[in-house]
């Protein structure tokens, strides 16, 4: 059904307190936010709440979609992810080494990356349509403060939403991403999940002549 990728929103200010939960692994005080998206580039969901120091696995594990999935997706339904997400029924990464090597997997983390990266565009776009989410200019003191950042975040988040599907397309070509961090494999269901959609693609890339490897 889409795609979820974390970015970071770089703060102007170091925070008044606590500054060392903001630090993140740029160097920099941020609130980090996971987007999950369609492939039309639209924003479908945004969790909210942490701060940079926070890993995407964490957060992926306080998310609406992953606590209560039953009411976020349908039979069949999933999210890609890439290595640093957890994986789940729900949510499909590629392999890593060894099982990075072996053909049918190499052709399977192709066809995922090759989809999968429509969710880094749309960060970029995020970024470039709102620049104040490139450097938040709010010094954070209080509980009020960190709410007011995350309700301008997500104000941004939801008018990207609304200009993409008015048929604003000015900033198509933008990209921008955090690079990927390595994370654990994930839940039991994780592998099931991912077998039966390697099986559907792998079918579709030999079908269209894709298979490369």
């Amino acid at each position: 059904m889409g795609s979820t990728d974390g970015t970071q929103i770089p703060l102007a200010y170091a925070p008044r307190v606590q500054p060392w939960i903001y630090w993140d692994r740029h160097d920099r005080y941020s609130i980090l936010v996971p987007l999950s998206c369609d492939h039309d580039r639209n924003i479908i969901s945004v969790t909210l709440g942490f701060t940079g120091a926070a890993s995407d696995i964490m957060i992926q594990k306080h998310a609406d979609w992953h606590l209560f999935p039953e009411d976020h997706f349908s039979l069949l339904e999933y999210l890609l992810g890439d290595k640093g997400m957890y994986h789940t029924a729900r949510v499909v990464g590629p392999y890593k080494a060894p099982a990075a090597e072996l053909q049918r997997n190499k052709n399977f983390n192709w066809q995922l990356a090759h989809l999968r990266v429509v969710a880094e565009p749309v960060v970029g776009m995020l970024k470039r349509r709102w620049m104040s989410l490139k450097e938040l200019r709010v010094s954070i003191g209080t509980e009020g403060d960190f709410r007011w950042a995350l309700e301008w975040i997500i104000a941004c988040c939801v008018l990207h939403t609304v200009c993409h599907s008015l048929g604003d397309a000015e900033f198509l070509t933008a990209t921008e991403a955090d690079p990927p961090v390595d994370g654990l494999m994930g839940d039991d269901g994780a592998e099931e999940c991912r077998s039966r959609v390697k099986r559907d693609v792998l079918a579709f890339m030999k079908t269209t002549w894709q298979y490369k490897y």
